[in-house]
């Protein structure tokens, strides 16, 4: 049997035909010289992003009774629901910045 082969001929004739080269009678070589330069991110922006970021959602929260609760607790030196539902928030937030990034870096 060959382990080649799958079950689905669709799959086995994409396979076979994309082994080959697609004649494109110069194409790419006339069009990749055309083509603008790559342009480098701009990793400079993204801290004061953040930061501006960080202070607009520090600002819409500011009269939140969570918020303030949370801001209490802080103050007084104890972990109550509304500072752990704050830090929770923040692990949220950092963890999906994390993964946004490593999916940007690809």
């Amino acid at each position: 049997m060959n382990e080649d082969l799958s079950d689905d001929p669709l799959e086995d004739l994409l396979r076979r035909d994309g082994l080959e080269a697609v004649a494109d009678e110069g194409f790419t070589a006339r069009l990749m010289p055309r083509l603008p330069p790559r342009r480098r991110p701009r990793t400079l922006r993204m801290p004061w992003v953040a930061v501006l970021g960080a202070l607009l959602s520090w600002g819409a929260l500011l009269p939140s009774s969570l918020w303030q609760g949370a801001a209490r607790e802080w103050g007084a030196g104890e972990l109550g629901a509304a500072l752990g539902l704050v830090y929770l928030g923040v692990l949220v937030v950092a963890l999906l910045g994390c993964a946004w990034a490593l999916e940007e870096a690809d």
